[in-house]
């Protein structure tokens, strides 16, 4: 599955693992103390052309990081940015074996501060990525 693919790079880049590990889903259950990233997928599209299906799909990733300390949010949208922004014509690690076409970054913008129960208010930052992508 795509999501798990994405997900995989991320969490091996070097820059980003440095800043933080913990990548899960929206909805998750419990959240950990920050930095830490939120992401889900908010469409996903069959592309066509005028001759029918081209067999690639297009899936709209969003990466949403929280951190207590709003330089250290945007240092961590960079390093997603720095995975995904050059990333294509690659096969990725998931199950399905995805080939990713091509990663385009839609756009970059700073969120609402979220409060977080007793832990405080936390800076959110976000990242929207359009991905190309073909299962196998």
């Amino acid at each position: 599955m795509i999501t798990d693919g994405i997900i995989t790079l991320l969490k091996n880049d070097a820059t980003l693992s440095a800043l933080t590990t913990q990548i899960m889903p929206t909805g998750a259950v419990k959240l950990p103390q920050p930095p830490y990233i939120v992401y889900h997928i908010g469409t996903t599209l069959d592309t066509n052309t005028v001759q029918g299906a081209t067999g690639y799909r297009l899936a709209r990733f969003q990466f949403d990081c929280y951190s207590n300390l709003y330089t250290e949010a945007k240092k961590i949208i960079k390093a997603v940015r720095g995975v995904l922004q050059n990333f294509k014509n690659t096969t990725l690690s998931d199950t399905d074996a995805t080939f990713v076409q091509a990663c385009l970054i839609d756009f970059e913008s700073d969120m609402p501060m979220v409060q977080q129960g007793t832990a405080g208010v936390f800076f959110r930052v976000m990242v929207q990525v359009s991905v190309w992508y073909k299962e196998s």
